[in-house]
């Protein structure tokens, strides 16, 4: 659970934790999020304890330059990356389907993290 005050600090170890890069730009990502109202999401994860999981997800719409630069996240042709690396994303209902199927084996609350959205 994220207490008021020291979110940023948590969602960045939670991150660190899921070798997640940690969000540096946290003023530039939320304008990114107010500006792309239609993004899709591309990378899901959950942590519980010593319990984690993580997803890619290919979007179905391109990823902006400002985004990209800010998760690292980029796609050219039909591959994805994470910052210059190949990652095998998944559809967004398997996606889903990951993320439900993991909150029903732990206790909650469950921490959710994704960029471009």
């Amino acid at each position: 659970m994220i207490h008021a005050g020291n979110g940023k600090r948590q969602v960045n170890s939670l991150l660190s934790e899921l070798n997640i890069p940690h969000i540096s730009k946290w003023t530039q990502l939320a304008r990114q999020n107010v500006a792309a109202q239609t993004s899709h999401i591309t990378q899901m994860a959950a942590v519980y304890g010593d319990k984690k999981w993580s997803i890619y997800v290919f979007p179905k719409q391109p990823i902006s330059k400002g985004a990209s630069d800010i998760t690292g996240i980029s796609i050219s042709g039909s591959r994805m990356y994470h910052h210059g690396k190949v990652v095998t994303p998944s559809s967004i209902s398997c996606a889903i389907e990951g993320f439900l199927s993991f909150i029903q084996k732990v206790p909650k609350p469950v921490f959710l993290a994704g960029h471009n959205i």
